[in-house]
């Protein structure tokens, strides 16, 4: 317990506009990630990543008194202020075990090709209705726990019922947008009445029903999304807003490489949504050249396929290219790199274990069909 008679030190400012912070709703058992919304996507295509670079150097630079990364008081204050403290990593971390504890570890319940069109179904819902990316991987994450619960023989032949079920449960859920999404629903109801019109609103209750009790009226689990919003805010704030635009342009890289994670295949009990963030967060600050590429890379990794894996992260594989070497001296990516250790609660051990497993896999769902696009 901390001190009461300790004051804390000045207070920041907010987090920012890159990405907002996460709060708890009181008096519910099932919130583990409250929705917010999602961070605006800066145009970072816009600003040259050499001038972010040198910036981030010299700010840095400016500030090389950094003490340990051993998380004192005042920045445990810092965390708490902005809604994104160890605490709350440790609260996601309960609920996703819970939530994986029910999933199958030999296999993806759904066929690919039928959990393919399933998803290209809701993707579609979710685009007409404008939910934000946040509640699109959200309604990914809880269609696979839905049908790692819900092994019945029923789940294909429902499917699409179930899809429009969970778009229209999540809707209700996002009370922020509520009026925007009421003034918008004859126009969208009239697009999307072609995909629903033979499903009857019995039938959609009943289905959203369903959904409730399998997922135990938890509508709110943590998924890729939120585990990175919730490392880059932390990260944005136990570097003092120093690294603004990279950390901002790792952000949506990282959303990017998760989506083509997410249309692969469902996460799983041995490599859920959290590793799925850790290893994505740390092969883009490789990919943004905050941190040198053998920083995150085990002993037991081919250094020939390593590169490989960075080149497909920087969306290149041409022969010409090289893999980019860290903008920053050593000292200071070192101290990037126990930061990003802080920010997502683990150790370098298992950060690159989680960085290897990520990159493999992902490099497999390259190999293949990257899928359709996260809906704006």
């Amino acid at each position: 317990l901390r001190q009461p008679q300790r004051q804390p030190r000045s207070r920041h400012a907010g987090i920012g506009s890159m990405i907002s912070g996460l709060s708890h709703q009181s008096g519910h058992a099932c919130n583990d990630v409250v929705s917010r919304p999602a961070p605006p996507q800066p145009h970072v295509e816009s600003v040259s990543m050499g001038m972010v670079k040198k910036e981030n150097q010299e700010n840095l630079q400016m500030h090389d008194t950094m003490q340990d990364v051993t998380l004192e008081d005042a920045l445990a204050d810092i965390l708490d202020e902005h809604f994104v403290p160890d605490e709350l990593l440790a609260d996601m971390s309960f609920h996703e075990a819970k939530a994986m504890s029910s999933c199958a570890d030999d296999g993806p319940v759904l066929p690919p090709l039928v959990r393919k069109t399933a998803l290209e179904f809701m993707k579609t819902l979710a685009y007409q209705f404008r939910l934000p990316p946040s509640m699109w991987c959200q309604a990914v994450a809880l269609l696979d726990l839905y049908c790692s619960r819900h092994r019945h023989a029923n789940t294909i032949s429902c499917l699409r019922a179930t899809c429009s079920a969970l778009v229209r449960m999540l809707i209700k859920f996002d009370r922020t947008r509520l009026k925007e999404i009421s003034s918008a629903l004859p126009e969208t109801a009239r697009i999307v009445a072609p995909f629903v019109s033979d499903i009857r609103d019995e039938i959609l209750d009943a289905e959203e029903a369903g959904l409730l009790r399998t997922l135990d009226w938890k509508i709110v689990i943590p998924s890729i999304e939120s585990w990175l919003s919730t490392y880059c805010a932390r990260l944005n704030l136990l570097t003092q807003r120093l690294l603004v635009p990279s950390i901002a342009w790792v952000w949506m890289k990282a959303i990017s490489n998760a989506n083509i994670l997410i249309w692969h295949s469902p996460a799983s009990p041995k490599l859920p949504p959290r590793r799925q963030a850790n290893g994505l967060l740390g092969l883009g600050l490789v990919s943004a050249r905050l941190l040198p590429p053998d920083a995150i890379a085990t002993k037991n990794l081919c250094p020939v396929l390593w590169e490989q894996v960075c080149l497909q992260m920087k969306g290149t594989m041409s022969q010409q290219e090289s893999v980019s070497s860290c903008a920053l001296p050593d000292s200071h990516a070192s101290r990037i790199l126990k930061w990003l250790c802080v920010s997502v609660r683990t150790d370098l051990k298992n950060l690159r274990q989680d960085c290897e497993d990520v990159a493999l896999h992902l490099q497999g769902a390259l190999a293949g069909d990257r899928g359709a696009c996260i809906p704006a």
